[in-house]
């Protein structure tokens, strides 16, 4: 599962187009999540309010509130986060839909990949991004590839976490008025603002690499092997699939506040 694929470099090397690609989406989401907010300040209560306004929240709203909790994030966002769910969605989900056919096994992952973020914003790009992972585990016969570049690509979110975890760019970013006071420029701030030019710049030329491959791209036939298993039957077997039903509940668990992980927290109480 683990193994190395003899184009590894290869594979890595199409990250900046690969991320360009999820932040092209992750604007798509934002333009469609601004006008949905245009929608909700016309909900009556509240309480609805926040409800339909926390679909669309993020991860990446949480400010950390020391920097020992932002390397911590960053460990998790990178190394936890992209290890745990390259195995769940591209190792064992995967594998167990290839045999109802590949283009069938890469839209499904990449659909649940998306959804178990729990929100609708970042559904958008991590489905997105969860298709192009599961080709890639395809065509490389390993899930090293899609592991490495899911590192990749969250340590520019995980990056963020740690200088937002600093009190200089806490300052600057919330308490503009301190910030103005200050007679020079922060390393800290430096540093941050170096990074997000290059994060600017990466997300650039990566929507141009990846409108340029998108433009090239041949239809990808998807290969299934088992033609004699009729539709109906591949349904069945589908929703009886145990990795498949395991991750339904995940999803529906996420959305729902948890309440499953509650339960089995309790039960161990």
């Amino acid at each position: 599962m683990y193994k190395k694929p003899p184009r590894l470099t290869k594979a890595i090397g199409n990250f900046p187009a690969i991320y360009g690609l999820g932040q092209l989406t992750n604007l798509i989401a934002l333009l469609a999540a601004w006008i949905f907010n245009k929608f909700v300040q016309n909900i009556n209560t509240i309480e609805q309010q926040e409800t339909f306004e926390r679909s669309f929240g993020t991860m990446n709203s949480l400010i950390p509130p020391n920097i020992f909790c932002g390397i911590v994030l960053f460990v998790y966002m990178v190394f936890a986060a992209a290890f745990f769910e390259e195995l769940l969605c591209r190792g064992i989900l995967l594998n167990a839909l290839k045999p109802y056919g590949h283009g069938f096994a890469i839209i499904i992952t990449g659909f649940l990949f998306g959804i178990m973020h729990g929100n609708f914003q970042q559904f958008t790009y991590a489905f997105v991004l969860g298709i192009v992972l599961a080709y890639i585990t395809i065509q490389t016969g390993s899930i090293l590839t899609a592991t490495i570049l899911h590192a990749l690509f969250n340590s520019f979110a995980g990056i963020v976490m740690v200088f937002i975890s600093t009190q200089d760019v806490q300052n600057y970013l919330f308490e503009r008025g301190h910030a103005q006071q200050q007679e020079e420029t922060s390393l800290v701030l430096a540093g941050f603002g170096m990074f997000i030019a290059l994060f600017f710049g990466m997300v650039i030329a990566g929507i141009c690499l990846a409108i340029n491959k998108l433009t090239k791209l041949k239809t990808y036939k998807a290969q299934n092997p088992f033609t004699e298993i009729s539709p109906k039957r591949k349904t069945f077997l589908f929703f009886t699939s145990l990795p498949v039903i395991l991750m339904l509940l995940l999803t529906i668990d996420r959305f729902a506040g948890g309440f499953i992980a509650l339960f089995i927290t309790r039960l161990f109480e």
